[in-house]
């Protein structure tokens, strides 16, 4: 992800390649000597002007013929036309020939990182700096965006490391940090390469932007939306900012400010889906269905087959509670993507009530196919288990359920409970021991409608244990 601050060209090699067009354009001869051309081709290359490049390479070399430089920038060239192995064949002659000569080992380097043979591919990036190139930094940098556009983030980042380190003044190379951190989940350091890169250039659009997005993956709510404020403040058409600004005021439950801002995102995007169905479901969780509904029809006006808007229309009718509409509408979700657990757990919630438990029960274990790290999901379908009077199954639910959750206090709880029920409070005693270890807080709420179990004598003695160890520390 390049920042606006990478530039690859510099400013004076647009009046270069203007001579040389207007030599083209006026069919006259001009001399241009090796390291012009070279420039030229680099700036068509860089632009993704292929076909221009291509020319260019050919006047440079009926002037230069004998220059490795230009017949690098044509091997440049053949990779971006994807012709790996002959760019690979024309220069591994030229390493031969001039084996100081940098440029041919990072060449070399990113067709093998294009052909996935990345080990092959970083011998030969730092075979290409162990020659001392000039600009050292630069070269590092452009070994690190190689390698990140082939989603290789973790070298990459040794690269953009190396070459700030090398050339601290150049604040873009702290951008390119933070962005693999971001791609690599390393969100904390992410988080402190932004905001050390936007303490020297704060009106940077992408980076504020960027450190949003870092924030709302933290978690760190509040200020992901200050972060987003300073990217749409740079620019007030950054409908991507906007768009997320909104999405942190409903997870804020801020539905008025939300609505206003999905608005503003429409204004710009006005035929876009997502933003008209977010908008109807913010109207819906304001309880004004007139509106919920006017923004579905919109959008169902963009596409009348897609899932989520039938599946926001299913919600609208089961909050109204007409449970053979919202019915239809989540099956037909569930025909165009049946893999949404989402779709599933919805269609359960109609099921159960219409007092239908089994086909409930086999709609979640549905959902926990398609996702079996949602808690709620696994703890629903004990309780639904237990409602038919088959405990053992509640039992063995959570059982599984803490493959994919034994950190889960909520779960080890019920498991206590769903032990006592069944008369097995050996078992009973060890779950609820687990749940007070992991979360001793959550015991009075996980035990609401069970209060009887707390008043066994052992429960109340290990609670007693447990709180005392709660204030000792």
């Amino acid at each position: 992800m390049r920042s606006d601050d990478n530039t690859f060209y510099r400013e004076d090699d647009h009046s270069l390649v203007k001579r040389y067009e207007k030599m083209r354009r006026e069919k006259t001869r001009s001399f241009f000597d090796v390291h012009e051309f070279e420039n030229i081709i680099d700036y068509y290359l860089e632009m993704n002007k292929l076909v221009k490049a291509s020319i260019a390479v050919k006047c440079g070399l009926t002037q230069h013929p004998g220059s490795v430089g230009i017949q690098i920038r044509k091997a440049n060239l053949l990779i971006d036309k994807g012709k790996y192995q002959q760019a690979l064949s024309l220069l591994s002659r030229f390493s031969l020939i001039e084996p100081s000569n940098y440029e041919v080992f990072i060449s070399i380097g990113t067709v093998l990182n294009l052909l996935g043979k990345t080990s092959k591919a970083i011998w030969n990036f730092d075979h290409a700096l162990s020659l001392d190139p000039d600009d050292k930094d630069e070269v590092a940098n452009l070994i690190g965006f190689s390698l990140q556009d082939e989603g290789r983030f973790d070298e990459a980042l040794r690269y953009f490391k190396m070459a700030y380190e090398l050339n601290p003044s150049r604040k873009s190379y702290l951008y390119e940090m933070a962005f693999c951190y971001d791609q690599l989940g390393k969100i904390e350091r992410a988080i402190l390469s932004y905001e050390e890169f936007l303490n020297h250039k704060p009106f940077n659009e992408l980076g504020w932007y960027n450190l949003g997005v870092a924030y709302s993956r933290a978690e760190n709510l509040e200020n992901a939306l200050d972060a987003f404020d300073y990217a749409i403040a740079l620019n007030e058409s950054n409908s991507s900012a906007i768009f997320n600004k909104a999405n942190i005021l409903v997870s804020l439950k801020k539905y008025e400010l939300a609505i206003d801002v999905f608005k503003e995102f429409l204004h710009l995007e006005n035929d876009d889906l997502k933003g008209l169905l977010y908008l109807a479901e913010c109207y819906e969780n304001i309880g004004d269905e007139q509106m919920a509904l006017r923004y579905y029809s919109k959008a169902k006006k963009i596409d009348p087959e897609s899932p989520e808007l039938l599946f926001g229309m299913g919600m609208l009718e089961l909050k109204k509670e007409n449970l053979n509409d919202s019915r239809k509408y989540f099956r037909k979700a569930l025909t165009f993507d049946n893999e949404n657990p989402d779709f599933w757990y919805a269609l359960a919630k109609t099921y159960e009530l219409q007092d239908s438990k089994l086909n409930a029960i086999e709609a979640v274990l549905k959902a926990i196919h398609f996702d079996s790290y949602e808690k709620n999901y696994w703890l629903y379908a004990a309780r639904l288990y237990s409602e038919t009077g088959a405990i053992n199954e509640s039992v063995k639910a959570l059982k599984r359920s803490l493959t994919y959750l034994p950190d889960d206090s909520n779960i080890h709880y019920q498991l206590a409970i769903y032990y006592f029920l069944s008369n097995k409070s050996g078992n009973a005693y060890i779950y609820l021991e687990k749940g007070l270890i992991k979360n001793y807080d959550l015991y009075k709420k996980a035990f609401k409608g069970n209060e009887w179990v707390l008043s066994l004598k052992k429960v109340e003695g290990m609670i007693n244990k447990f709180k005392n160890m709660d204030g000792d520390l």
